[in-house]
């Protein structure tokens, strides 16, 4: 790697021909494999604009693609929930990218049924790790009152 200079080693080694998107869940789902553990991506909308005029949904799209045939990834796409909340971005964010703490407790509200829904594949006790296998031991999921917006 000497010779290469970082970036080029980068493109010709990381990323081989993929976009960072699909080189990064390769990976992911490759270490899911290997390590029995489960990973949720979550597809954050943009919140520069108002919800209901959104004009990012081929971003979402390209995010999907990539994870098409990777094994153990769950991709879930965030807009829908937040627009049924509000159309409002404001609301959720103060600069279109960072959350407020509005939009914290509805991400919070948002993920925890599917986090939930997600761990329930994972029966404690089985041995984590094996090649090909989901599963993995977690401790007891608290039951949190989530915050009502």
């Amino acid at each position: 790697m000497s010779h290469l200079k970082p970036i080029t080693w980068y493109l010709e080694h990381v990323l081989s021909g993929k976009t960072p998107v699909e080189s990064g869940l390769a990976l992911l789902s490759e270490l899911q494999q290997k390590h029995g553990f489960s990973a949720i991506v979550a597809i954050l909308p943009n919140f520069s604009v108002s919800l209901d005029k959104y004009r990012h949904m081929g971003a979402h799209k390209k995010v999907f693609q990539a994870a098409q045939g990777l094994p153990g990834i769950t991709i879930v796409d965030l807009l829908g929930s937040f627009k049924s909340i509000d159309n409002d971005a404001r609301k959720f964010s103060y600069d279109g990218c960072h959350l407020t703490e509005i939009g914290h407790r509805a991400m919070a509200e948002i993920l925890l049924p599917i986090i939930k829904n997600e761990a329930s594949g994972f029966p404690v006790g089985r041995h984590a790790g094996k090649k090909g296998s989901r599963s993995g031991s977690f401790p007891p999921m608290p039951n949190p009152e989530a915050p009502k917006l």
